[in-house]
Formats: C-alpha cells, structure tokens, sequence
C-alpha cells in the first residue's frame, strides 16, 4: 500500500473517503454513477469500463431493485420488513426467513462469539436507555437497576440461527434483533456480485462509508481511499491504494452525550451495559467481504485497543486502531494491515 496527497475529495462517509482524479479516462467504455438514499444513509456505485451491450439504465435499476429488496427484508423502521416480523414475533418457535437475512444473523453470531458477546444485534433495549436509539435524548443516567434489568434481556446467546431451512430462534420472546451493523457491508457485497456476475472488472459499491471495489478507477489507477483524520484534519490519515477488497471504519469521536460534565460515548458495551470506557476513537478494518468488515469494525470500537488488537491477530483480521493520546493519536496496527503497507 502507498501513501499518496490528494487534492478532491470525492465521497465523504464516515472515516472514509474516496479520492477522485481530474486526469482524463484511461479506461475504455461507458461509466456508471449512480447515488441515492437507501438504509438511512446514501449509497454510491461506480462502474468502469462497462461494454456498450450493457444497458446503463437497466443495470441502475437492478441495483437499486436489490438495495430496495435488502432494506425491505432488513430494516427495523419498515414494519413489515422479515427482521421487524421477527422482532414483533412472541413465540419461542423457529421463525422462518429469507437466506439472506439467515446469512447476515449467522455472520454476525459468529462475531458475537469471536468477542464474548463485544458485538451483539440484541443490544438495541441498551442503547435506547441511553439515549441513542429512536426515543428522545437522555437527561439523567439510568439507574443500576434499570441497566441489570435491561442487560437480563439481551445476550446473543439468546438467538439461534438455521441456515437450511433459513430460521431464526429467540429463547426469549422479546428479544429483538438489529442488523444495522452489518447489513450495510452484506448490501454491499451482494452489488458487488451483481456486477461481477455482468462480466464488470472495474467497480466500487460504498454504503454509508461501508466500500468494496475491484480493478481500476477511470484514469486507470487503482482505487484509492482515504482513512479520515479524527482529529478533523483535512489530510487524511492514511490512503490505502489496494488491488481490491473491502474496507470499513467505526468511529467514535462523533456521537455522544454530556451529563454533569462527564462525556459518554454513543457506542455501548453489551457486556457491562454501559458505553465503552477507553480511549480508541477509529477503527478500520481491511477485508475480502464487505459484510465482515463492516461487522468487524463496529466490534473493534467496542473492544477497544488494546483487547481489540489482541482478537485482530487472533482472527487474522488487517485492522488499524487509533486512539485519543492526549493531543495526539496512537496507533495499533495487526501483522495482516502491516503486509498491506509493505
């Protein structure tokens, strides 16, 4: 990987951002850009050198067919999505799903578990007596109590997962799930396939900071993204240039609260009930899919540093954290980022 300047910033997300090039196409064939809302955040494809027997406005508008179809399925907002059917669901019986919704609950189990439960998709009754989920902002912290209590009714050991004939399971009747924290890199993903499936060599599919791509940009370079600064500084961090893959960033440098002059963080910890207590505010992580990078990311904000870099050797993740050291920040990075710096 090699570090480059830049000078436009073409799509900013969070703790991500994709640099674009004034130079002229190098790269023969049609472009496709398409934008929009999706998932409460935006999406952005770019398609390079797509031959003229590919019809541009069909292709629009089978991504946005299958952007629409995943949000329909996944979405805690619609109430006749799958996940919010399963959610309003009271029984303890197998609740049959689409395989794709059974794909991301098992993936992210897999994490949940990777973590002890660091990364969990029943943890929404946490973050709304926090004051980050739909209800309004907090005033006061919650009670002890009222933690113990709502923490009784959580836990990813509480869901089960069947892939074949795709099921969900909850032992617990009102336990719910959301999969806002990887179904954004799984949307990806599935884009992604679409246009490898076309015979498409040259594209990027980002999803609220969530991107995959594969070969070369317009000018014939390979796709360079820019890891923000958290300081706010407008060079970023670091860019990765990279062949292809995925690559995702949590931060935490973004939203919170204040009470009684003391700053808590929007991300919680399912495991203690509260937010998290240390000092990493950006974490992201490198990967083939964008599913598990996105899921990945999301359980490094939650780890922190220090127990976080611990797991990323673990599991052979490329994963660069940063941490709040005093004016500066602190860098830990795994052997598997480190080879993509080489």
């Amino acid at each position: 990987m090699r570090k480059i300047r830049f000078e436009v910033l073409l799509v900013a997300a969070i703790g991500l951002v994709v640099l674009a090039s004034c130079d002229k196409q190098a790269v023969p064939g049609a472009i496709l850009e398409l934008n929009g809302p999706v998932m409460g955040t935006r999406f952005n494809v770019q398609v390079v050198g797509m031959p003229e027997s590919l019809d541009k406005e069909a292709l629009a508008a089978e991504i946005r067919a299958t952007l629409d179809g995943i949000n329909a399925t996944m979405s805690t907002y619609l109430a006749e999505s799958e996940v919010s059917q399963f959610n309003q669901y009271a029984g303890t019986d197998w609740f049959p799903v689409s395989a794709s919704t059974a794909k991301v609950t098992e993936a992210a189990q897999k994490i949940s578990a990777a973590t002890g439960g660091a990364f969990d998709i029943t943890v929404g009754p946490l973050v709304n007596i926090w004051g980050f989920g739909p209800e309004s902002a907090l005033e006061a912290m919650p009670d002890r109590s009222v933690i113990a209590a709502v923490s009784e009714r959580i836990g990813y050991q509480k869901l089960d997962v069947r892939v074949d004939p795709p099921a969900l399971k909850k032992s617990e009747p009102d336990l719910y799930i959301d999969l806002s924290a990887i179904a954004k890199g799984y949307a990806v993903d599935v884009v992604c396939d679409l246009l490898a499936d076309k015979g498409l060599e040259n594209f990027l599919v980002d999803i609220g900071g969530e991107l995959r791509f594969t070969g070369r940009n317009a000018q014939g370079d390979l796709w360079r993204v820019a890891i923000e600064n958290p300081r706010g500084d407008r060079k970023p961090y670091e860019v990765l240039s990279l062949e292809g893959g995925a690559v995702a960033t949590s931060g935490n440098y973004r939203n919170y609260f204040e009470i009684g002059g003391q700053r808590f963080s929007h991300t919680i910890d399912p495991r203690t009930g509260r937010p998290v207590n240390h000092s990493l505010v950006l974490a992201t992580i490198v990967s083939d899919e964008a599913m598990t990078a996105d899921g990945w990311a999301t359980a490094m904000i939650v780890l922190g540093a220090e127990e976080g870099i611990v797991v990323a050797e673990r599991e052979g993740l490329a994963a660069l954290l940063l941490s709040e050291d005093g004016e500066s920040l602190r860098e830990a990075s795994s052997s598997a980022m480190e080879s993509l710096r080489d």
